[in-house]
């Protein structure tokens, strides 16, 4: 291959790559050590994160402009999931999604992504909590009856 084809696919290849790097971002949050008065009192705190998590959920809206808002529950624990005598885990991840019409497809719907994490974890009285916050590259749907808000 000539220099003069190299350059120019090098140049095209850095840009790809930055622009794939953008693609997506997580801040993970420090971690969080507490000791409470038992190890009852730590499960209270995962059951009190699980609880808050679950109230966050909202179905899918359509607004009569075509947007749409929607926050689902991921949990990688089905819940708190208890590993010994004192010993229990919460880990937690709630997905934000908002959608608007494309400008420049009217007939698709771009659709922003992102999300906050939590785990907790107890260890006898010991509470550990870690976490981060994200988001992923914007998808493309396609606008259909479905999408259109009910009627008055």
């Amino acid at each position: 291959m000539n220099k003069a084809i190299r350059k120019p696919l090098a140049l095209i290849a850095t840009a790809l790559w930055a622009t794939m790097a953008q693609a997506s971002g997580t801040i993970p949050a420090p971690e969080v050590q507490q000791t409470l008065p038992s190890f009852r009192a730590c499960l209270a705190q995962l059951d009190a994160a699980y609880a808050a998590d679950r109230k966050a959920i909202t179905p899918r809206s359509v607004a009569a402009d075509g947007r749409t808002s929607e926050v689902s529950l991921e949990t990688r624990t089905k819940g708190i999931a208890r590993s010994g005598r004192n010993q229990a885990r919460y880990h937690g991840r709630i997905w934000y999604a908002h959608g608007r019409i494309s400008t420049a497809d009217p007939q698709q719907r771009e659709v922003s992504h992102s999300w906050q994490e939590r785990v907790l974890v107890c260890d006898g009285r010991k509470l550990t909590r870690t976490g981060a916050s994200g988001y992923t590259l914007s998808t493309f749907e396609p606008v259909g009856r479905q999408d259109t808000p009910p009627a008055h």
